[in-house]
């Protein structure tokens, strides 16, 4: 719930990182639900471990661990948005004006 805000903040200014922010964001929502999880669960107990090295664990990791891997998606995306924002002097100065109006 508090990506909602970022997310829309993003998607306001457009361009790129706003339709990023909203794939990241809906995929968080998506992947941390009841819903996915019941299918999750159904996934892992079929689930058949690949060994063929770093490419089996990597596809093993997205099977059993998609919310934990989505929210550190959705964290490292969003301090790279405040960082790049930070970096361009837009550190949210309009919407301090717009409140004290």
């Amino acid at each position: 719930m508090l990506a909602v805000p970022a997310c829309a903040m993003l998607w306001a200014e457009g361009g790129r990182t706003g339709r990023l922010a909203l794939l990241v964001t809906g995929a968080g929502f998506m992947l941390t639900g009841d819903i996915s999880w019941t299918m999750i669960f159904w996934f892992v107990n079929h689930l058949h471990l690949l060994a063929a090295g770093a490419r089996g664990w990597i596809l093993t990791a997205l099977h059993v661990f998609p919310a934990p891997l989505i929210l550190l998606a959705m964290s490292v995306f969003y301090l790279w948005a405040y960082a790049r924002n930070a970096r361009a002097g837009n550190d949210g100065e309009g919407a301090c004006e717009a409140v004290e109006d």
